[in-house]
């Protein structure tokens, strides 16, 4: 059962911690947890990965601290580096399609491989371990995205796996 937590917006950037971090919050469908942001800056509808700081997450994959490239959720405000805020692990909910991506209804997505914060619905980026190859889906599309040739867009999702 999720914890409840004081009344604080959803959209928090708190400068230092003003709860339990990793604490899970659900609400009308949908869950949360509280993060300490690593790396750079969070935009609304970013894809984040878990860091490898206990307790922190980042959208940053080429110089960041992203371990393993699992998705942890993704941004429902803006939160500055190395603040606090609140990131969705389940429900739906929209995410970044980097400009150029294409992503179809039905689509499973992982987070993009060269995009900060984006999306992929391109599975043939794996990881390969000691136990084989994984894929690191963690949504499926719930309709076409919005990007274009020159843009980034959304697409509305349901989170499968980032909890």
């Amino acid at each position: 059962m999720a914890k409840t937590v004081p009344c604080r917006p959803l959209t928090a950037n708190d400068s230092s911690a003003k709860g339990a971090v990793g604490v899970l919050f659900t609400r009308e469908g949908k869950s949360y947890r509280y993060y300490k942001i690593k790396d750079s800056a969070l935009a609304v509808n970013n894809v984040v990965e878990y860091s490898t700081t206990a307790g922190a997450v980042t959208k940053d994959r080429a110089g960041g601290s992203s371990v393993g490239r699992e998705a942890a959720g993704v941004a429902v405000g803006t939160v500055t580096a190395g603040y606090y805020g609140w990131v969705q692990v389940a429900g739906t909910c929209s995410v970044t399609v980097p400009a150029k991506g294409v992503v179809a209804a039905g689509n499973r997505l992982i987070p993009h491989p060269t995009s900060d914060g984006g999306v992929s619905s391109t599975l043939t980026y794996t990881i390969t371990t000691t136990t084989g190859t994984v894929h690191n889906v963690f949504a499926t599309a719930l309709g076409a995205d919005t990007a274009t040739t020159t843009g980034a867009g959304t697409v509305s999702v349901v989170l499968t796996r980032a909890m």
